[in-house]
């Protein structure tokens, strides 16, 4: 899949920096399809603007052109109803903290949002919520994500719709680039829902990875507030989505359906690694949008795959598209994108290599003779959390 082009707004450093901090376009392309499915229809309105941290405040500043205003119908030489308008596609920006709460607001100029930060909370989930700025659900913005005193930025978060989240790291915000090489955005591993197939000698693991706010495409589970996950909530949808892919994922091992015999769910906030058989000590509410689940489901085997099929139904028109890697002996032999069209993947040992497939795309590797390990890898997170 080609990937999709940075805004022209950038600059080209600016792109570069795009390409250090893991965004891939496409990506962002994807969750603006499964996000905003059905916002297709309306005009598409792309407002760009800057993200910094100012002592201890966090403040974002947006651009507004003379474009802006007549795409919303409003006269660029009246520069009251032009700050009015400015004030409200800043205060469509909101700010989350760890546990879904709103961060405090703080005083503010003209065309900007600031907000406190404090010292305890360690990630800041930015969304936009476009109605309540002009009524365009189209509305899309890029903001710049500056390091402390730094004047160049270190990252690009976009706000491509509604349901699409930015996470911040503010301890790698605070830091100068100088000093801290750490991403200040979690990368797109937090947007976008992920299928990873692990073959074993006596057994085949999978690992299903989902953004949360994926899971109210699905209406597994009633919630109670839309930012926020408690304990309770995060117990029935697991129990939920362990019922649902039960219907959904498809697994044959060597031509036979094998139903998988444990199912073991973890939430993840953007610090934690991916732990099978772990749980994360933290029982406190989460940030809904930030927040991911990884189910590990597993069958023991008992003669070695020959092959292996998975097939995905969990598709429908909000939920377009699912990342998969298919890994065997702890190599990853082939990644690509699961669809509705392209539904099934396949790991195939033949006389002299194996045959690998995810969709459409299809390779052929030497066999291995490495064992995949008791303790088989999980899903790799790409921020860390020291």
């Amino acid at each position: 899949m080609k990937a999709r082009s940075s805004p022209k707004w950038m600059s080209t450093s600016d792109r570069s920096v795009g390409r250090r901090t893991g965004c891939t376009w496409w990506r962002a392309g994807l969750l603006c399809v499964i996000a905003a499915h059905a916002a297709s229809a309306h005009p598409l309105a792309v407002t760009t603007g800057e993200l910094r941290v100012d002592g201890d405040r966090l403040v974002v500043a947006m651009n507004v052109t003379p474009h802006d205003l007549t795409h919303a119908g409003i006269d660029s030489t009246d520069e009251t109803a032009a700050n009015a308008f400015a004030d409200r596609l800043a205060g469509a920006v909101v700010t989350l903290d760890d546990h879904g709460a709103a961060l405090d607001p703080a005083p503010a100029s003209t065309g900007t949002r600031s907000w406190r930060l404090d010292a305890a909370t360690r990630y800041v989930t930015l969304q936009l919520r476009p109605s309540d700025v002009d009524g365009l659900p189209g509305r899309q913005a890029y903001l710049r994500v500056f390091r402390a005193g730094d004047a160049h930025p270190a990252g690009v978060a976009a706000l491509t719709g509604p349901g699409v989240a930015a996470v911040l790291d503010t301890k790698a915000l605070r830091a100068p680039g100088k000093t801290d090489a750490r991403p200040v955005l979690a990368p797109d591993t937090f947007r976008v829902g992920r299928i990873e197939l692990h073959v074993g000698p006596d057994r085949v693991a999978v690992h299903v990875v989902l953004p949360a706010p994926l899971l109210d495409a699905w209406r597994l589970a009633p919630r109670q507030h839309p930012d926020t996950l408690t304990a309770d909530e995060a117990d029935q949808q697991a129990a939920a989505l362990i019922q649902w892919l039960r219907a959904h994922l498809h697994l044959q091992v060597n031509g036979t359906p094998r139903a998988a015999q444990t199912w073991e769910p973890q939430w993840l906030a953007p610090g934690d690694a991916p732990r099978p058989g772990e749980q994360a000590a933290d029982h406190s509410a989460r940030c809904f949008a930030s927040t991911r689940v990884q189910l590990t489901l597993s069958a023991k085997l008992e003669e070695p795959p020959v092959r292996v099929d998975l097939d995905c139904t969990a598709f429908n028109a909000a939920v377009l598209g699912l990342e998969t890697r298919i890994v065997h002996a702890g190599d990853e032999l082939l990644a690509g994108i699961l669809t509705p069209h392209t539904a099934q993947m396949i790991w195939e040992r033949r006389a002299d290599d194996c045959l690998v497939r995810v969709g459409h795309r299809e390779v052929t590797v030497a066999q291995t003779t490495v064992e995949l390990a008791d303790d088989h890898p999980a899903p790799p997170t790409a921020m860390e959390n020291p």
